[in-house]
């Protein structure tokens, strides 16, 4: 509480920030409630229909798109197909293809893991930008897609298809490219701000530099911040790879065209359940996006240590936790709505 009232006291920018920051949640959670409500009257488990209309994040519930991550959900995806649905991009843009787009994000993850690597916070901040313009395109070669193949507002994972490849591999060297950044900026520049006010020594052992972060008593090497760095990374891999396999089973179980009418009945209810819900709107929270944006967040607000420091330890054990209260919801609705769980 302290560190957040002494950033509210350095200027308008900063206290701007945090009223965005705020103000994001406030929406996130109005929005979230709206679609919990919206799906309590919905009478469907499997969509099939390629009827147009315009996007709402409503609409179409699937899966995929009820664990989504909050920003993807509310802002990306939603401004990425307004704008499609404006501009006509993917029918006037036709030589444009999806892996197009993504690699035209990759390029621009690139450029923002080098200015999350700059000892200016305005420079870093700006990467924060960019990497919102990068997460947008992410969105748009999504609905490019789904356009071409003639199912606009379908949200299915595409699995073993090019596209797939193609954006696992550019959210890897997302991933990567900041990963770098942090590192070059938590052992080079952050050190060096703080240089007139902690403590430095040689090591007598391997020469290397230690230093005193933020005024605290704790000696931090360079080896250290690269491991939490790739222990952060590691726990963004361990959640994307929980997420997509969880999601995949329940989109199998609960969205299934097959399924009888019994089955859709009891889909229906496992689907409108508190508990369905409750374990949805966790995995919103700690899949792999969410758990980037707030790394992004971090960045804003000029707290990345900070932030490391304690979501390395409870982020793992959080996401190890959800996965096991998963499994076992995953295989109690399984037995009710009468179909075999699925072993992957």
């Amino acid at each position: 509480m302290l560190k957040i009232t002494e950033f509210l006291k350095t200027n308008f920018v900063n206290r701007a920030i945090l009223l965005l920051l705020f103000s994001m949640v406030v929406y996130f959670l109005c929005m979230d409630v709206a679609f919990y409500f919206h799906n309590q009257s919905r009478t469907y488990t499997f969509i099939s229909s390629k009827e147009e209309h315009t996007y709402s994040p409503f609409k179409d519930i699937t899966m995929k798109l009820a664990m989504s991550d909050h920003p993807n959900h509310y802002f990306y995806l939603l401004t990425a197909e307004k704008f499609d649905e404006a501009t006509n991009f993917s029918g006037v843009f036709f030589f444009v293809t999806p892996n197009m787009i993504s690699v035209l994000h990759t390029f621009v993850s690139i450029l923002c893991g080098k200015l999350f690597s700059s000892d200016s916070l305005n420079m870093r901040r700006l990467g924060v930008l960019l990497f919102v313009l990068r997460t947008w395109l992410d969105a748009l070669d999504g609905v490019v897609f789904r356009a071409r193949v003639k199912k606009r507002h379908v949200f299915f994972s595409q699995r073993g298809s090019s596209g797939y490849f193609v954006d696992a591999v550019a959210d890897v060297i997302s991933g990567v490219a900041m990963s770098i950044g942090l590192i070059i900026y938590l052992s080079r520049s952050w050190a060096k701000r703080h240089t007139e006010l902690l403590p430095k020594s040689k090591s007598p052992e391997n020469g290397s530099t230690t230093y005193t972060p933020n005024g605290s008593h704790q000696v931090v090497s360079k080896r250290r911040i690269i491991l939490k760095v790739a222990v952060f990374g590691i726990m963004i891999l361990l959640a994307a790879g929980l997420w997509d396999r969880f999601h995949d089973l329940y989109h199998h179980l609960l969205e299934s065209p097959k399924a009888s009418v019994e089955q859709q009945g009891r889909e229906l209810v496992v689907l409108k359940s508190s508990m369905m819900w409750i374990i949805i709107w966790f995995w919103r929270i700690l899949n792999a996006p969410e758990l980037i944006e707030m790394m992004l967040a971090a960045i804003l607000v000029d707290r990345v240590w900070e932030f490391l420091s304690w979501i390395i330890y409870a982020g793992p054990i959080a996401v190890c936790l959800l996965s096991v209260i998963t499994e076992i919801h995953y295989h109690t609705v399984s037995s009710f709505i009468g179909k075999i769980p699925t072993v992957t």
